[in-house]
This record gives structure tokens, C-alpha cells and sequence, in this order.
């Protein structure tokens, strides 16, 4: 069974109760030296063997991967019987803290399911069933963003994107659907009136007909357009033609889309009580 975050977390209060108070008072620095071997390779393991999908990411990974490769780096050189080896302070971007305190305080913030912190960030779409689906969705995409797997993070996402503006509009009476249609037309968002059923829409309609439902702000507006164009990138006529490929701009990017579409109907729609 993995590891989960809030193990390691747990584990660290239980070894070192000091680490509590060094999250919000600056206080003098504690060391950890040779004595505390086991206990520190305790929980270099237990980091070890976390799944990385839970891990931090982005600037917040900086201090954690800081922290944790100075512990290894002690560890080394107690196994090789150096006694005056301590542990050096990691720098946060208020100020420095003992290593195994800003483990602490990094994976007190990353959840052990991130399936279920996806599907709980949906609490707008009433039916589980798509809420559960949506979820694994944005895991996925999340997961191959960590794992570096431009193209799957881009185009998942995209399809993310997708899946919820056209669950968004669903929502909205059809009156309000069509008068949203003839308004991007007219103002050439749209060349022409998209298929009759909803199911067969893309993003290309999605996108300005969400904008003028007012499902969806300006900014998220480009976002989800980018997104759109981003997917189109695996397309190989589109790489041959005009050298276009999923990076991982276009995996942040397409990233970027899905909170923003999720923030904006939040803002929209009445949680679920």
C-alpha cells in the first residue's frame, strides 16, 4: 500500500513536535545530526515511496525536493561516520526552516486521494456519476502533467474543458441557447449555426457560446481557445504543416483552462446542498 502524505505528516509530529510551531513562528533553527539517523531515514523511506501524482508541483516542489535531498545527502555522510554533520536550513520565501519542517508543512497541503479532491472541486454538477467521471479526468490530466506527458496532459485537459462547457450549457434553457448562437454569429465568433444536437458540438462552438451565456469571463474565454488550438496539435498534418507540437506550454496551458472554466462556474451554478 503507498504511503500517503498525511502518514508522513503525522510521523514528523510524532518525532519532532518542534516542526509544528517553526510553520508560523520564526524561531531559532533546530538541527537534526547523526543520533536522529533512524528516525530521518524513516521518513526519507516513507517519502520515497509517496505516488507522485500527490507530490507538489511547480515553484512549491522547489523547497520540498531541497529539503528532502539534503536529508539524503546527511544520511550519506552519517552512514560514513560523520558526527558533526548537521542538517542545513531550506529557504522558504518567508524564511528558512529545518528541512524535515518544510516536508511537513509542504505535504500538509497535497491531498492522500487526489481523485476525490478533484471530484469535490465539482460541487456544481449534481450527477455523481459525471462528477466522478470529470474528476478522474482532471487527475489524469494533472498526473500526466507530473509525469511530463505533454501530449496526454494537453489533450486530456482539453477534454476536460470541453466535457464542462458542454455540461454548462446544457443547463441553460433552450431560448438562451439560441439567442447565445445568433449572438456569436453576429459577432463572428461562430461562421455558421453548429449542429442541432448539443452532443455534437466542439470546442469551437462551446467556447463563444459559453462566453455569451456569460458561463464563462473574457480571460477564460482565450484560455479555453488556446486549449482548443493546443489539442489540435496532434493532429500530424497540423506538425507537418505548420511545426505545432504539445509541449509543455501547451499541457500548462491547457491546465490553466480547466481551473479557469471551474472558477467561473462555480461562480455560476449553486453547489449542491
Amino acid at each position: 500500500m503507498k504511503v500517503t502524505p498525511s502518514q508522513v505528516v503525522k510521523k514528523i509530529e510524532q518525532y519532532w513536535p518542534q516542526t509544528i510551531p517553526e510553520e508560523t513562528q520564526r524561531q531559532p533553527q533546530f538541527f537534526l545530526s547523526k543520533p536522529n539517523t533512524a528516525q530521518v531515514r524513516t521518513i526519507v523511506e516513507m517519502c520515497r515511496d509517496l505516488d507522485p501524482t500527490v507530490l507538489p508541483t511547480g515553484e512549491t516542489a522547489i523547497p520540498y525536493r531541497e529539503a528532502l535531498a539534503d536529508l539524503e545527502s546527511c544520511l550519506k555522510r552519517w552512514d560514513q561516520g560523520d558526527k558533526d554533520q548537521q542538517t542545513a536550513a531550506v529557504n522558504m520565501p518567508d524564511w528558512a526552516r529545518n528541512p524535515m519542517s518544510v516536508i511537513r508543512m509542504v505535504l500538509k497541503k497535497c491531498d492522500d486521494d487526489p481523485v476525490a479532491a478533484a471530484i469535490s472541486n465539482l460541487p456544481f454538477i449534481k450527477d455523481l456519476d459525471v462528477r466522478a467521471e470529470l474528476g478522474q479526468d482532471i487527475e489524469e490530466a494533472k498526473r500526466a502533467l507530473a509525469n511530463r506527458e505533454w501530449k496526454s496532459a494537453t489533450v486530456v485537459a482539453a477534454s476536460v474543458v470541453e466535457a464542462l462547457l458542454l455540461w454548462a450549457i446544457d443547463q441553460k434553457p433552450a431560448p438562451d441557447q439560441t439567442n447565445a448562437v445568433q449572438d456569436a454569429i453576429n459577432k463572428k465568433k461562430l461562421s455558421g449555426k453548429p449542429d442541432a444536437s448539443l452532443d455534437k458540438w466542439v470546442l469551437a462552438d462551446l467556447i463563444p457560446i459559453a462566453a455569451e451565456l456569460k458561463l464563462i469571463e473574457d480571460d477564460t474565454e482565450k484560455q479555453a481557445d488556446l486549449a482548443r488550438d493546443f489539442r489540435n496539435y496532434i493532429h500530424p498534418g497540423r506538425v507537418r504543416r505548420k511545426g505545432k507540437r504539445c509541449d509543455e506550454a501547451t499541457a500548462h496551458g491547457a491546465r490553466a483552462a480547466v481551473l479557469l472554466v471551474i472558477r467561473d462556474l462555480k461562480k455560476n451554478f449553486p453547489n449542491v446542498k
